[in-house]
């Protein structure tokens, strides 16, 4: 086998190990046709932050267990622990700010966030127990 550098399609060259077979040329013409792995990366990155930004935060439905990960970039969160080893803590995103307490603190997070996106008008799928 000899390797060559080979111009992928996003203008990067990267070294490529011709094979011998009936399928070569197909490889090799793929091989082409596709990004490096780095620029797929990037690209990919970009295209999530895209739909990031273009989703609106806190409406629709949200499964149990996702209730993080739909709040809005602008989130911020600050907990408190207690005297009696509890936890409070206060969710403030878009205007609207939501405070409570709870024992453990993950539950805490996850129960602020549900309280914030009910707030906003959003709907828990799954079965939610508070």
């Amino acid at each position: 086998m000899t390797t060559e550098l080979i111009t992928r399609a996003c203008g990067h060259a990267q070294p490529w190990e011709h094979r011998e077979g009936p399928y070569a040329r197909e490889a090799l013409a793929k091989w082409r046709a596709r990004k490096c792995p780095e620029c797929s990366r990037i690209a990919v990155a970009e295209l999530e932050a895209r739909q990031r930004a273009e989703r609106p935060a806190g409406k629709g439905k949200v499964k149990k267990g996702a209730e993080v990960k739909a709040l809005p970039l602008d989130a911020s969160l600050s907990l408190a622990r207690q005297p009696d080893g509890s936890w409070a803590g206060r969710l403030c995103a878009g205007g609207v700010a939501v405070e409570g307490a709870m024992s453990g603190l993950m539950g805490l997070v996850q129960k602020l966030a549900r309280k914030w996106l009910r707030e906003r008008g959003s709907r828990l799928s799954g079965k939610v127990v508070e």
